[in-house]
């Protein structure tokens, strides 16, 4: 106790929503007051975003491509969000067969991700993106493709991701 103040470090482990309370005892009556409702912690334990993919079919081949995983990054209502991407892979299907299966690499903060109709696309700072580059298939027709993505946090847990183009 310093100046009349109490100070507590307190370990939980993730959890959706909890309530924190001050439980006081003097003289052995206890009085317990609530301090702070949370509500969606989950939010700052989970990598949230999504998985952008242009897969084009042309002569015969699926073209070479970008795929893109752009996760939601910056502060929450709690602060600094401690789980962030570190690295992860990203395979291509098509009808439901691995092709391909390529390393995502981290974008740095400010360079473009990918180029779109001749214009190079950058996303903002409260997003963290992930590439990679998928090479030419030869298929005989259009049927169905998806690219997956596994994205891993730095707590070592893994993320999945999907995009379906049919």
């Amino acid at each position: 106790m310093q100046q009349g103040g109490y100070k507590a470090d307190i370990n939980i482990e993730p959890v959706d929503d909890c309530k924190i309370y001050l439980q006081l005892t003097k003289d052995g009556q206890t009085r317990t007051m609530l301090v702070r409702e949370c509500r969606q912690l989950n939010t700052l334990y989970a990598l949230s975003g999504y998985l952008s993919a242009a897969i084009e079919w042309q002569w015969g081949a699926i073209q070479p491509f970008t795929a893109t995983v752009v996760i939601a990054g910056g502060v929450t209502e709690w602060g600094e969000r401690p789980t962030k991407p570190v690295g992860g892979t990203a395979e291509l299907l098509v009808n439901g067969v691995v092709v391909e299966t390529q390393t995502l690499a981290l974008v740095p903060e400010g360079e473009p991700v990918h180029e779109v109709n001749g214009q190079l696309i950058q996303y903002g700072s409260n997003a963290i993106c992930l590439t990679c580059d998928f090479a030419r298939h030869k298929t005989d027709t259009p049927d169905q493709y998806e690219v997956r993505a596994y994205v891993t946090d730095n707590f070592g847990r893994e993320f999945p991701f999907s995009s379906m183009i049919e």
